[in-house]
């Protein structure tokens, strides 16, 4: 069961690691950088424990800034996964839709708290951020209930209440 688990954590590291890096580089074409990681952390709530999630937090945040000091980008960044974890159980709807108004509610929420004017101001990249960063979360949400599905352990979101 531990190398099932190992497994699994290995499997979101690498899509942790797919998603910082076309973050990164992600910028040249589409005019900024959408947030591929933010959404992959969101997406992951439903799949990981809680260590395990908050080692790819740490993971994700150092890729992107490696700088010693935590600054009010990475700190946002690193707090909306986890509260979303520690709410992801209570919307009366199935996880698919969760995923979902969690993916965009975590973007706006970035934004709302990091650069306000943004926000406001630019209206048009802050949709098109949404929409790339919600079709990028679908996507691995849907490959993680693929891949789960075939897994000798469910994820942790598997109780009668949603399934």
């Amino acid at each position: 069961m531990a190398a099932k688990s190992n497994l699994n954590f290995f499997v979101a590291l690498l899509i942790i690691l797919l998603a910082v890096l076309l973050e990164l580089r992600s910028g040249w074409a589409l005019n900024f950088s959408a947030n591929f990681a933010l959404a992959t952390l969101i997406v992951l709530i439903f799949f990981m424990s809680f260590p395990e999630l908050v080692a790819l937090i740490v993971i994700a945040a150092w890729l992107i800034n490696w700088q010693p000091m935590i600054g009010l980008e990475i700190g946002v960044f690193m707090f909306v996964p986890i509260l979303f974890f520690a709410i992801r159980r209570f919307p009366p709807w199935q996880i698919w839709f969760s995923n979902i108004i969690f993916i965009v509610l975590g973007i706006s929420l970035f934004y709302f708290i990091v650069d306000y004017s943004f926000f406001a101001g630019q209206w048009a990249m802050f949709l098109k951020d949404v929409a790339i960063s919600l079709g990028w979360g679908a996507a691995i949400f849907a490959a993680l209930s693929r891949y789960y599905q075939f897994s000798f352990r469910p994820p942790p979101f598997r109780d009668k209440k949603h399934v």
